[in-house]
């Protein structure tokens, strides 16, 4: 395993040094960045302030400034596992998988009993298909854990990928046998047991909107099942569930809309599409079935 060296910062050894905000920033100043750089340029060894730079850029999609803070954070503090964490998604994002799986293995390495960096290794190296060394991982997880329900969530994710159907769905069902709020775990069962035709499917669809009720992606799955069962009118009161916790969920007033359209409750419809043209006036379907709707009320005058 490759391991990353980091250093440490004490007095004999020499500090990293900083580039002044000028060669920080690019593109449109930045007032809260360049905020933050005046007071690190006070603060050479802040690594609380490189941490909060560094995310700041990466949220503004700068990796390369936000990478280069966060080096040079964990340079003057390697024991805090956030910066690692926060320093791979960073890589990941900018295009540098090699490089954000090297950082997780040094913060495994850095903190070798710490679930969640395990836990982050895997899920990167399932993102990058490589199931083996995902695989590998979760084992040490679980044999730190061996009541770890992410670990057997992720086990899960795993053999679906790799085809293997009927342990993907024991590693699942023994994640939500850990924690019945495993509401992704749920998810997954639900989408499994819908691509095998079975009933089954709508109690764990079912079971992730019962472990929590403003879940978004637990309700549109179980809309959807709905949509695809023909059952038009609970599928449209799931939707309306959503809208009523997110009037902007934009896919739930499409599909409503759809759905209204189809059994004729047509100012539904209109309405639905109406409010998707508002929130999204580019969108050409959201604006042809506006225009259908309309249509089809005018025919029925």
């Amino acid at each position: 395993m490759l391991s990353i060296c980091f250093l440490l910062a004490c007095n004999s050894e020499k500090q990293p040094t900083l580039q002044p905000v000028n060669e920080v920033s690019s593109g449109e100043a930045d007032p809260v960045i360049q905020g933050i750089s005046q007071l690190i340029d006070r603060s050479s060894l802040s690594h609380e302030l490189l941490q909060k730079r560094g995310e700041l850029l990466y949220q503004r999609e700068r990796y390369t400034e936000a990478e280069e803070d966060l080096k040079k954070a964990i340079e003057i503090k390697d024991d805090q596992p956030s910066y690692y964490h926060l320093l791979a998604d960073i890589q990941l994002d900018g295009a540098r998988s090699r490089e954000a799986v090297k950082t997780m293995k040094g913060a495994v390495e850095r903190f070798p009993t710490r679930i969640p960096s395990y836990l982050k290794l895997s899920e990167f190296y399932l993102i990058l298909k490589q199931h083996d060394e995902s695989l590998g991982t979760i084992n040490e997880i679980i044999r730190l854990d061996p009541q770890n329900a992410d670990a057997y969530f992720l086990l899960g994710m795993n053999f679906r990928e790799m085809g293997d159907i009927d342990k993907a769905l024991n590693s699942l069902q023994r994640s939500v046998e850990l924690d019945a709020d495993m509401i992704d775990a749920w998810i997954l069962l639900g989408n499994i047991y819908e691509k095998k035709k079975e009933p089954i499917a709508e109690k764990y669809y079912q079971n992730a909107v019962d472990s929590d009720t403003q879940n978004l992606e637990a309700l549109h799955s179980l809309a959807d099942y709905y949509r695809n069962e023909d059952r038009i009118s609970e599928s449209i009161e799931a939707y309306n569930q959503i809208l009523n916790i997110n009037p902007k969920y934009t896919d739930a007033h499409l599909n409503a809309g759809i759905l209204n359209l189809s059994i004729d409750s047509l100012d539904r419809a209109l309405m639905h599409f109406n409010l998707l043209v508002a929130m999204e006036p580019t969108d050409t379907k959201a604006r042809e079935y506006r225009d259908l709707a309309q249509e089809m009320i005018n025919e029925s005058k």
